[in-house]
């Protein structure tokens, strides 16, 4: 290997990413994520928009036979389940198949509820649209959250939603929970 004074250029699609930013100063933040004051050019976010994607975590769509699945890890029905094999091997069977039934209808009623609320929720991500305020090109602009990539100038104010992993430059009685 080299002196250590060897330095690779690497494009900066083969990067891998950094997580020191918190130990460099402003100046060097913006170096490092290749923009400047004035932010990303159009040309350079549509660039690396194609190269990274969408600002989004990736969807995480459970399925029915999971929801299913879940209604009987509750501990209430697997002492039911317990108690209606107890039931079935004491020779109680209209015991048994009572709990049984109440374990089967519980199970339906809470997947019933639970693959709605999930379908709901769904429902709710793809209509609902997070802007931001982005600097791009010296001008500030709301854009879609999704369209946001490394190296944009994001600000946010009062109330905000922070839409994406960023390095704070610059701020004035920030507050967080």
């Amino acid at each position: 290997m080299g002196s250590g004074n060897d330095k690779t250029k690497i494009a900066p699609d083969q990067r891998k990413p950094r997580t020191d930013y918190w130990s460099e100063g402003p100046a060097d933040v913006l170096r490092a994520v290749g923009t400047g004051p004035s932010g990303l050019s159009e040309t350079e976010a549509e660039h690396r928009l194609q190269s990274h994607g969408f600002n989004q975590l990736p969807a995480q769509r459970t399925s029915w036979p999971r929801i299913l699945l879940r209604q009987f890890k509750d501990p209430l029905i697997i002492i039911l389940l317990v108690a209606a094999a107890l039931s079935g091997f004491l020779s109680d069977a209209n015991t048994a198949i009572t709990i049984i039934v109440i374990v089967v209808l519980s199970a339906f009623f809470g997947f019933f509820n639970e693959y709605r609320a999930e379908k709901l929720v769904e429902d709710l991500k793809r209509s609902m649209s997070v802007r931001t305020l982005v600097t791009r090109e010296g001008k500030s602009r709301e854009i879609d959250a999704r369209q946001l990539v490394p190296g944009d100038l994001v600000s946010f104010y009062v109330g905000d939603i922070v839409t994406a992993d960023v390095c704070v430059i610059e701020s004035k009685d920030l507050e967080s929970n």
